[in-house]
Parts: structure tokens; sequence; C-alpha cells
């Protein structure tokens, strides 16, 4: 896990997309605007406004993204509206501030840099890898944050933080991995209300892994089943393989430790010829126990086939090829050494020495 102790040679990239990055503009200021506009009129000061901006701010319906742009750039200049330019500007300034003390946090931890980033676009035009990447949950350019976190996730393999200030995000977290593809462990809601107390951005940074090498390993563990399964563009379809390969995507990298360190770690037992089996036996039980596939074999049990006797050949390569996979089982690293014997023995000298 990230902590504060960081070596500070080793550079930890983080990076923010956010929206409230950019420049301030008709979205951002619409609910008061009208109030505002108000103001203009009443202090006659429309002309000053056309001049500096250009656009007089009289009529709402005309005013555009570049003219609220080019007020907050312009409001040391209009003193008669300063504080009417303050509410206009209030939530934006709220938002912006939030960021800030996000960024702040984050760079609390030593051998962080952060860089940040107004929309999806501009992130892609950086050439910077990033182990972490805090997302805003909706992007004004994007209406699909989940597929910009699979392009995040696909281009980076980095940890990715869904932030937003949306009172219904946090329950959509579980539908936002499914729709991504994002295991247990490599994606993390948090509100950007939470994320402002440097305590929360704390403990989300130490939820990352130090060692991405492993994390990487299981994804591409998970990808390769579904792509095996679905084919490449494909999701997977049928009961079966969608309920295996949910049971297979919540499974947390901790479950991951919990089998390789303390369950077979004694037993000498590499984790990836254990998982074959242990995926392998649910997959058969998933296909195995719906209602069609489990109806038929109860049928077959009271069938007899004498009418096909006496056999007119030598069975065939599919049964041959059945057979012989139900004798052999096949490892990962069948020759040579066990993947953890020279750490053992290194673990055996360090103690000794």
């Amino acid at each position: 896990m990230i902590n504060q102790a960081t070596d500070s040679e080793q550079t930890l990239s983080v990076a923010i997309i956010d929206d409230a990055y950019a420049k301030p503009d008709r979205e951002s200021v619409k609910s008061a605007l009208s109030g505002f506009c108000a103001a203009v009129e009443e202090n006659d000061l429309s002309q000053t406004l056309l001049e500096t901006t250009g656009n007089d701010f009289l009529d709402t319906g005309l005013v555009d993204d570049q003219a609220v742009a080019a007020l907050l750039d312009e409001r040391d200049s209009l003193s008669g509206l300063a504080s009417n330019i303050d509410s206009l500007f209030e939530e934006f300034a709220r938002r912006r501030n939030d960021l800030d003390k996000i960024s702040e946090g984050i760079k609390g931890f030593k051998g962080v840099s952060v860089q940040t980033f107004e929309s999806i676009e501009t992130f892609k035009e950086c050439d910077e890898t990033f182990r972490v990447v805090f997302l805003d949950y909706r992007l004004k350019e994007a209406d699909e944050s989940a597929d910009i976190a699979k392009e995040v996730y696909k281009k980076h393999r980095a940890f990715i933080v869904l932030m937003s200030d949306q009172p219904d995000a946090a329950s959509r977290e579980a539908e936002f991995r499914e729709q991504t593809g994002l295991l247990q462990g490599f994606f993390k809601y948090v509100s950007k209300e939470g994320l402002v107390d440097p305590d929360t951005v704390y403990q989300t940074m130490t939820f990352v892994q130090e060692n991405p090498t492993v994390c990487h390993a299981i994804h591409d563990l998970v990808d390769g089943l579904e792509q095996a399964l679905a084919g490449d563009g494909n999701k997977v379809s049928g009961p079966a393989v969608v309920g295996f390969m949910s049971t297979v995507r919540n499974l947390p990298l901790q479950d991951y430790a919990l089998l390789c360190e303390l369950t077979l770690a004694d037993e000498g037992h590499p984790l990836g010829d254990y998982i074959r089996r242990l995926f392998g036996s649910h997959l058969v039980k998933q296909v195995f126990t719906t209602d069609s596939v489990s109806q038929s074999l109860k049928d077959l049990n009271s069938l007899r086939f004498t009418e096909f006797l006496p056999l007119a050949g030598d069975p065939s390569d599919s049964l041959k090829e059945l057979y012989a996979s139900s004798l052999v089982e096949p490892i990962t690293n069948p020759w040579g050494e066990h993947p953890w014997e020279n750490e053992t023995v290194e673990e055996e000298v360090d103690a000794e020495g």
C-alpha cells in the first residue's frame, strides 16, 4: 500500500481530471445568471460589459461561454459589480477550491507528483504514464465516465479514483465496475466532499497497491478468461458464463493474497495452478447446475443405448480428447524448480544470517 513514507527518489505520478479546471462557462453559472443580469441592468453597466466581455449581459438567453469566461478574467476592472461577480462564480469557485484542497492533500505524500487536466482530451495529449488517476464522475464532454475509465486503465494501467459531488454516485459503484470491467482493488469511489478532508485522501492513497505487477497479473487473468469465453470485442452471454465472470470480477485482491500467502505458502502450491482448479470447478458448477443442463443430465441417468451396439468403429477423437482431459491435469510450470524455491532459500539464509 502507498504511504507517506514513500521514498522521495521514487516518483508516483498522479493525475486529476476534472472540468472544474477549465474556464467557467454558461453551464457553470446558470443558477445565478439571471440575478447577475438583473444587477447589470439595474446598475446600467451593460455597455461596460459589452466592451470588456463582448456581451451586455441583459438577456440570459444571449450570454455565451466566451463572455462568462471573459467576465471572470476582467473582474478586477469591474469594481462596480464585484459582489455580483463573486455571487455569480460562487459555485465555480467552490468546485475549484475543493479540487485545490484535494490536490494539496495528495501532494502531502512524499515522492508524489500531481498533474491536473480540464478534460479527457487534454489528458490524452500528455505522454506521461500515471499510477493513480482521480477522475470526475461526470465530465462535460462525455456522457459515459465508464468508457473514459476503461480507456484510462487500458493506457496507463492506473488505479482509478472516481470522485463526484452527485448524491447518487456511490450507490452506482458496483454498476460502474461492471461497466468498466475494473476489478475490486483497481477502482474506488470517493465523494469530492470527503476528499477535501486530508484524512480521506490519506485513506484513499493507502488503498493503492505499491506493487502494480501483482495487480496487473490478476487483471490480465480475468480479462483473458473473458476473452477466451466471449472472444474479442464481445461480452459474455448465457447465465452460466455471466454468473461465473461476475463471481471472478468481484473477487478482491485481498482474497488472492489470502490464497497465496496464507493458504498455499506452507504447501508450496503455486497460486496459478490452484486458481485454474478453483475457477475451473466453479465454471463447471455454473454450467451444469443450470436448469436445462441439470434436467438433461437427470434424463441421461435413466437411458440405455443398447441399440447402438455392437460398435461399428473406434471411439471418436472427441471422446478421446474428453477422456484425456479427465485424466491429465495441466499445470503452468511442468518442469524445473518451483517458482518460490529460490525465494524460500533466500529467506532461510537471511534468517540464519
